[in-house]
């Protein structure tokens, strides 16, 4: 693909990016605006369109996806002072909580796709 091409790729995804960001801002909505999110989300958006192979069998919206959430998630802990051991358990300790409160049922955080 050249950039023609790519810059195509990313502005026909831009929605995904979007529909992304505001499934995180949804956890996340006391503490960061949902544009700085979206902000992330295009970033994301352009790096997957960057490293996108044509041709593995992979549809660019799934590709996209994983590397959006990562973009987002990475810039959000880039932005806290927070070391990563710490991210790491206070997610642990948030699905353990809505565990608790809500046994049986699908994670709370879980997004249907």
């Amino acid at each position: 693909m050249d950039a023609a091409e790519r810059a195509q790729l990313v502005e026909r995804h831009l929605d995904l990016a979007r529909k992304c960001a505001t499934l995180i801002h949804a956890r996340c909505n006391q503490y960061v605006e949902l544009e700085e999110l979206v902000a992330l989300a295009n970033a994301g958006l352009a790096e997957a369109a960057a490293s996108y192979q044509v041709g593995h069998g992979t549809a660019f919206s799934t590709w996209a996806w994983s590397q959006i959430q990562g973009s987002m998630l990475d810039g959000l802990r880039r932005s806290s002072n927070l070391p990563r051991r710490a991210w790491a358990t206070l997610t642990a300790l948030r699905a353990a909580n809505d565990y608790l409160e809500h046994p049986g049922e699908p994670e709370a955080g879980a997004t249907k796709r």
